[in-house]
């Protein structure tokens, strides 16, 4: 489903291109799970915005499911992200104006559609948020926000998510929980999962775990 030849990635710093990633080919499953980790800065990140098409690459081509996003101007690669890919971040990226609920509808309105309000109220009941709709990041506890980016991270019903540390500032109970709510719905859904992560526990409940430091 999803396929990197040839890629190759380097940033500038003070005149200086620095290499980051050189993946030769790598290809991931419809609905596996993969973890990917590696040390802070060795370029977990930077993958996943190469998949999700936030950055291209110097070279090659990244396809998923047949589409090369290298090829799409940059419209078209937001638009094929918002329809096929949920991105999940440590940090969340709640907006503190809009409640649990408009945050999740805004990410449906990326798509250009308008936003599915019964599939949303779906998605607040089968993570628990049902009585925290109206309620503003401000409002709700950290592993409350964690769920509401998780639910807009699904609400496109995506084919592919991605996730950079989704767990990273929880307590070990809670991120066991987001985490079994993520795996949970990517298995009853068949979603393919690629996870950014430093925790090898969690790295060790998915499919795959890729070393990043192979592709330097």
């Amino acid at each position: 489903m999803i396929r990197l030849s040839q890629v190759r990635k380097t940033f500038q710093r003070e005149g200086v291109a620095l290499p980051v990633l050189s993946i030769d080919e790598l290809q991931i499953l419809a609905g596996e799970r993969v973890a990917l980790v590696g040390a802070s800065g060795s370029g977990k990140t930077t993958l996943l915005n190469l998949v999700s098409g936030l950055v291209l690459p110097e070279s090659g081509s990244i396809e998923i499911d047949g589409t090369d996003i290298c090829q799409l101007s940059e419209h078209a690669r937001d638009r094929f992200r918002a329809d096929n890919c949920g991105c999940m971040f440590q940090s969340f990226h709640l907006l503190d104006g809009f409640s649990a609920l408009e945050n999740i509808e805004l990410g449906a309105s990326f798509t250009g559609r308008k936003p599915d309000r019964e599939h949303v109220l779906e998605l607040l009941e089968s993570l628990g948020l049902s009585d925290r709709a109206e309620h503003y990041p401000s409002q709700l506890s950290v592993g409350q926000q964690a769920r509401v980016a998780l639910a807009r991270a699904l609400v496109n019903r995506p084919k592919v998510v991605l996730a950079d540390e989704p767990t990273g500032a929880l307590d070990p109970q809670t991120s066991d929980s987001i985490f079994d709510l993520l795996l949970t719905t990517a298995e009853n859904e068949s979603i393919t999962v690629i996870c950014a992560t430093h925790n090898e526990s969690l790295a060790s409940r998915l499919d795959r775990t890729l070393r990043v430091e192979d592709w330097k």
